[in-house]
């Protein structure tokens, strides 16, 4: 559950971006990749040739929940 929702949180943070706009420069586009790079398995064979210098974000630290069960 952890990595999960570490990558959800990183996700997240590519769709605000996407939202403000950032995805439409370079620099933003950029930013988005090197979020992507830490998410699930990284770049793509495709991506990483498009851009070399994309740099993976570490990745948010996530407290060990618990999951309740119910009886």
């Amino acid at each position: 559950m952890t990595k999960k929702r570490a990558d959800y949180l990183l996700w997240k943070q590519v769709v605000f971006k996407m939202k403000q706009g950032k995805h439409l420069t370079d620099a933003g586009v950029l930013d988005i990749v090197n979020l992507r790079a830490s998410i699930n398995t990284g770049l793509s064979k495709a991506l990483k040739t498009a851009f070399p210098q994309a740099i993976p974000v570490p990745s948010p630290l996530v407290e060990r929940q618990e999951v309740p069960h119910e009886d």
